[in-house]
């Protein structure tokens, strides 16, 4: 099995690629293929915030704003939903690690504030179903089909081997229980254990509470990822070897 020191993670045209030893092509992300899903949510949501900055900009600037002013301001409620999403991902990024760090050491020695719900939200998780990690930041592709990602955990839930995905978002979408069952799909190919149940875990990070998704057809969701896949290479890489297969 290919070790994680071994791989290698580029960054070409907007898309995330795994360069795995001893295999040709550079694969391409689970969550740079899902992004081929329309999200009409985020679109109304980027908006809202742009709007909602220009209106706190210029509340106060009704009398006295000049053109550059409210140019000025146009610009920078252009770029501030990307500026929260930025954020939000700085977040998430803190909050995997530091949950990783809970997995492996059981009790930090300091929670940081801003961890507090994490913490907390988290640790009820794991009472409430008991999990037991088995491997962490777990790299995974599939040789097969062509891609490759990397899953937050691989445990066991009540004697049932399952692959897991954290998210600190505001709601779980459709995409993330297809990145899971990709997540669960690679890692069965490339250890030879079958994988009956993946999972995503929404942990809320302002307030008590958290949101658990498992997937028991695995093969269902897969499916639907393989045709995302399909057309992510389609549009992305016309020339792999794979949509000749």
């Amino acid at each position: 099995m290919t070790n994680k020191s071994e791989i290698s993670i580029i960054n070409s045209n907007g898309s995330r690629f795994y360069l795995i030893p001893g295999v040709s092509e550079p694969m391409p992300s689970v969550t740079s293929i899902l992004s081929m899903i329309s999200k009409p949510g985020l679109i109304k949501w980027e908006k809202n915030v742009a709007l909602d900055y220009v209106r706190s900009k210029l509340i106060n600037k009704t009398e006295h704003a000049t053109t550059n002013d409210i140019q000025s301001i146009i610009e920078n409620a252009n770029k501030h939903p990307e500026f929260i999403k930025n954020k939000a991902g700085e977040f998430g990024t803190e909050a995997h690690k530091y949950i990783e760090n809970l997995l492996k050491l059981n009790t930090p020695n300091e929670i940081p504030k801003n961890m507090n719900w994490i913490h907390k939200n988290f640790n009820k998780w794991l009472d409430d179903y008991n999990f037991k990690s088995i491997e962490l930041e777990k790299s995974l592709h599939s040789t097969k089909y062509g891609y490759a990602g990397t899953a937050d955990a691989v445990g066991y839930i009540n004697d049932s081997l399952i692959v897991l995905d954290w998210k600190t978002s505001t709601s779980l979408y459709y995409e993330n229980l297809l990145q899971a069952s990709a997540y669960a799909s690679a890692y069965g190919e490339s250890t030879g254990n079958k994988v009956k149940k993946a999972g995503v875990l929404r942990l809320e990070k302002r307030k008590s509470g958290y949101e658990f998704k498992q997937i028991d057809d695995i093969s269902k969701h897969f499916i639907t990822f393989r045709a995302v896949l399909w057309l992510w290479r389609s549009v992305n890489d016309p020339e792999s070897s794979y949509l000749n297969n």
